[in-house]
């Protein structure tokens, strides 16, 4: 695993320094599989390997033009066809985007995506390793709900470009153990016997639960000129993904970003 996650793994430099892609315009795309992924029903696992695919897709184009558009409905696309039972058909695909694309150029797009990436598509998601690392706690279900949140904001925050899945995987169970109140002693115990918490897999944590304190709509019955002193330091956990978008992105703003047609917001001129 440790080899699959350094072969598929990116720098923040590598993606935006070098290619030229800016981190909202990354971040615009994140949010938008993770609708995407609610509306569908498709799993997070997916979605985290589609923006893999693009991430790297991207790096590898050495900032020739595409469509980013294209690109990351066929990343997605891929990524179903490699992971899920029941694929994404080029005719669920189509009506994501609201037939913005034929299939011709859905086939053609995703055999550059399988060129640019070698064929290397069993790559390794923050999802998969902390499903792993939490195989061994009796409170795996009720964390996993939890890990899986904070794992959201790795995904639709581009300042967590950079941490390995490994470490987004560990850093997603602290937050989880944080939220839940529930004692990690039985599990950093058996976690320290092969690997060691770091002060990146910390900072990596203290990140998540940042984001989440700053997205969480407050509780209902506080003031709403309570001081932050004042309330508990474990927000309530959002519903959803929606309620997580919806609170780190105004409505209008992602609504204009989602647009597709004239204003479609993946215009190669903009970003390239």
């Amino acid at each position: 695993m440790m080899e699959r996650e350094k072969m598929c793994s990116l720098t923040s430099h590598d993606l935006f320094s070098e290619t030229g892609l800016k981190p909202d315009m990354r971040e615009i795309i994140s949010r938008w599989y993770l609708e995407v992924s609610q509306e569908f029903g498709i799993a997070l696992h997916t979605v985290a390997v589609a923006q893999n695919y693009f991430d790297r897709c991207v790096v590898k184009n050495n900032g020739g033009s595409v469509d980013l558009q294209l690109l990351a409905l066929s990343c997605l696309v891929t990524a179903s066809k490699f992971f899920d039972q029941r694929p994404i058909s080029f005719v669920e695909a189509r009506s994501i985007v609201e037939n913005m694309y034929d299939q011709s150029a859905l086939v053609a797009t995703e055999n550059r995506i399988l060129e640019l990436l070698d064929w290397k598509l069993n790559c390794v998601t923050s999802y998969e390793t902390m499903s792993m690392f939490l195989s061994y706690d009796i409170n795996k279900d009720e964390l996993m709900s939890h890990a899986n949140l904070f794992l959201i904001f790795s995904l639709s925050d581009s300042s967590f470009v950079g941490y390995t899945p490994t470490i987004l995987g560990l850093a997603s169970i602290l937050c989880a153990f944080d939220n839940t109140g529930i004692t990690p002693q039985f599990w950093t115990a058996w976690i320290s016997q092969f690997m060691t918490l770091g002060p990146e897999v910390r900072e990596c944590a203290k990140m998540m639960l940042d984001c989440m304190t700053r997205h969480s709509p407050p509780p209902s019955d506080e003031p709403a000129h309570s001081s932050a002193k004042d309330v508990d330091s474990r927000c309530e956990s959002p519903v959803n993904v929606t309620d997580v978008l919806g609170a780190a992105v105004p409505n209008d703003e992602f609504s204009k970003a989602l647009r597709t047609g004239e204003d479609q917001f993946f215009a190669i001129s903009d970003f390239f």
